[in-house]
């Protein structure tokens, strides 16, 4: 895994604990209490031509983030709307994890 892959699981990890910590401080009222964290990839203009490579390997560390639940969205093509100064944003991802294990017995 590379040093930057490394530090972007890192933050993943370390924003879903504090998610998690947060959630654990609220009332759960009997329900199931979840971590959640939206996480945006982006990518400086100069990478467009590298995008699909690029957006591989993201979601390749979005996958590894273990005992989570995921799902993501990711654009095919990068237009206009996608990009904001020098970057592009072209999806996003929601990663979730429970504070409890489930008991469905």
């Amino acid at each position: 895994m590379s040093p930057r892959a490394q530090k972007t699981r890192e933050k993943v990890e370390a924003a879903l604990s504090s998610a998690r910590r947060d959630a654990g401080n609220t009332n759960s009222w009997g329900a199931r209490r979840l971590g959640l964290v939206f996480v945006i990839p982006y990518l400086k203009r100069c990478e467009e031509s590298e995008f699909k490579s690029c957006m591989n390997d993201w979601l390749t560390h979005v996958k590894s983030v273990e005992r989570a639940s995921q799902a993501w969205i990711l654009f095919e093509k990068l237009g206009p709307r996608f990009r904001y100064k020098t970057y592009f944003y072209p999806g996003a991802a929601v990663i979730l994890r429970a504070l409890k294990s489930c008991n469905l017995d």
